[in-house]
């Protein structure tokens, strides 16, 4: 007869979801997400799952709620810093699927992220809408859903290595940028369409920080390695074939690429992040 609830963001929901899945095989649960990312992004998945002690998600289960109460009130009073991680998801939907709801965010968004209240709950909603089509024709994200990881892969490195400095949207925000560029490299996308990455997320968004000196390229890919969508010994990443399509070559929507080319694009976003950084050297860090 129990019944948890998962009140607050997206880590609370994660956790009581992976109680409830584990306690007796199975427990009743419902979620009051609390946040942008909540609302629109982690409660509409039913991944449940915890870090490991080498990345992000290593352990967890599919788990669903008997349903999720969600009330826009609750965005009115969070920080734009925890506000935008949640948005950089709904960018990312445009990005992947939904040229015109990327071009409603364009017009949308303003970096300091003032909505009336009528504008906030719309832009909530719409960011739900964003992503249900996926998840209606991919509920396991094993299949078309893994779209859903584009830019992930970087992203979840780079949380990984800041350990609770960095938020999960913020680090996506840069993943997401890296991405583009390997698109680019790779011959699939335009200049233009990397460009539009940098100007959504940074000047429209406003997730314009600086990338952390610490990060040197063989540190963000030792935290690759352990990435929790991999397939095999390869790096396989979510990339663009176009604005509102991902490169599908292999069947699975992941794309093997060579560690070299992957090596190369991450040397020169993070040399021209910081110009006067060896990007290669290990001497600032301590990988435990």
């Amino acid at each position: 007869k129990t019944i948890l609830i998962a009140f607050g963001g997206g880590t609370v929901g994660n956790v009581v979801g992976l109680a409830a899945g584990l306690v007796y095989r199975g427990l009743r649960f419902i979620e009051i997400p609390t946040s942008m990312t909540g609302q629109t992004d982690s409660t509409l998945s039913n991944k449940q799952a915890v870090n490991g002690t080498t990345g992000k998600n290593h352990f967890g289960l599919y788990h669903s709620p008997i349903f999720i109460w969600a009330d826009t009130k609750y965005l009115k009073t969070e920080p734009p810093s925890s506000k935008r991680s949640g948005i950089i998801e709904g960018i990312k939907n445009g990005f992947i699927s939904d040229p015109t709801f990327l071009e409603y965010l364009e017009e949308t968004l303003n970096p300091e992220l003032n909505f009336t209240d009528e504008k906030l709950t719309e832009l909530a909603y719409k960011i739900i809408l964003s992503k249900l089509p996926i998840l209606q024709e991919d509920p396991s994200e094993k299949g078309y859903g893994i779209t859903l990881e584009y830019g992930h892969t970087f992203g979840h490195g780079i949380e990984w290595i800041e350990q609770g400095k960095m938020s999960h949207g913020e680090a996506v925000s840069f993943g997401m940028k890296i991405a583009a560029e390997l698109s680019q490299e790779l011959g699939f996308i335009s200049q233009e369409d990397v460009d539009r990455h940098y100007r959504v997320i940074e000047d429209k968004l406003g997730f314009n920080n600086p990338f952390p000196e610490q990060i040197t390229t063989d540190y963000l890919l030792d935290a690759m390695i352990a990435d929790n969508k991999k397939t095999g010994r390869e790096l396989r990443f979510v990339l663009l074939d176009k604005i509102g399509q991902c490169y599908n070559p292999e069947g699975d929507f992941l794309v093997t690429v060579n560690l070299e080319l992957v090596t190369k694009i991450v040397e020169n976003f993070i040399q021209r992040q910081h110009p006067k950084k060896n990007v290669k050297t290990h001497e600032l860090l301590v990988h435990a």
